[in-house]
């Protein structure tokens, strides 16, 4: 396993505890948007890779039923935790999660679908996990995934590596967030490359806001893919990337009080 794939175990395990928990986070949002925009219907095998939290994993078991089945592979175990307690709170026994590092899946499973929600961008390589998920469809098989758009965030996106950068310019990465299959022609490119056919891609807008403030929003923030970062760095180096960014953050507070935040996403979709 290459550095860059434990790091993202590494922050992933240690942001689990509260990955997704607002409400105005988007994942369940687009989660349920995904599981639609995939067509996935009753009795079909689904693969979800980079499962998370189980934002997609759910709402595709939901409309397979108990006559499909669902696989959520994930390189977080503690991520997979949370995502067993959401299906079986629910009680969707029809799901299975294991532990994989996608990067190098290689499963004897042949499904109907494959989804994978918002990390495509975390990898180096974005066709690698869009390869690895095409080598287990079935002839006639699809693939869905979502990416956030360019303007995902504003300049929410940026401030996060902005503190990294003045802290530890050496362990700094840009935001990977909506440099990838921003738009829906860029989408439909990503997926053409992968030789995938029949592509099709949709923006959709989710307009939200943030009221969280100190703690709560620190927590909120290492709490995604930043939090890959954020592990390689010391405490008094945490804690010094903390206090400049909520400093930042107040300067962009609206009048009514509130952070506001708009999430626009592109999803995306292929036949093999």
């Amino acid at each position: 396993m290459e550095q860059h794939t434990r790091n993202l175990a590494a922050g992933f395990d240690k942001a689990a505890e509260t990955y997704g928990n607002n409400p105005n986070s988007g994942f369940d949002h687009y989660g349920g948007l995904l599981a639609e925009f995939s067509k996935a219907s009753p009795g079909e095998r689904v693969l979800d890779v980079c499962c998370g939290t189980g934002a997609v994993a759910l709402a595709l078991a939901k409309r397979t039923g108990p006559s499909g089945s669902l696989l959520g592979v994930d390189i977080s175990t503690r991520m997979m935790e949370r995502a067993r307690d959401r299906v079986e709170s629910e009680g969707v026994s029809w799901v299975d999660f294991q532990q994989h590092d996608v990067g190098a899946l290689s499963l004897e499973e042949q499904f109907d679908l494959a989804t994978c929600g918002f990390s495509v961008q975390f990898f180096n390589d974005r066709q690698v996990p869009i390869q690895r998920m095409k080598e287990h469809l079935k002839p006639g098989g699809r693939i869905a995934i979502s990416l956030w758009a360019e303007d995902f965030d504003g300049r929410f996106k940026d401030l996060p590596h902005d503190a990294v950068r003045r802290v530890r310019p050496d362990v700094y990465e840009p935001p990977r967030a909506g440099t990838i299959g921003g738009t829906e022609e860029k989408m439909v490119a990503l997926l053409e490359e992968a030789g995938l056919k029949s592509v099709v891609a949709e923006r959709h807008e989710f307009d939200t806001y943030e009221e969280l403030d100190g703690d709560a929003w620190w927590d909120q923030v290492g709490g995604g893919g930043f939090s890959r970062l954020l592990v390689q760095l010391a405490p008094d180096e945490v804690e010094a990337v903390r206090v400049w960014l909520v400093d930042e953050r107040e300067k962009l507070r609206g009048t009514d009080g509130r952070w506001h935040l708009p999430k626009p996403a592109i999803l995306g979709m292929g036949w093999v």
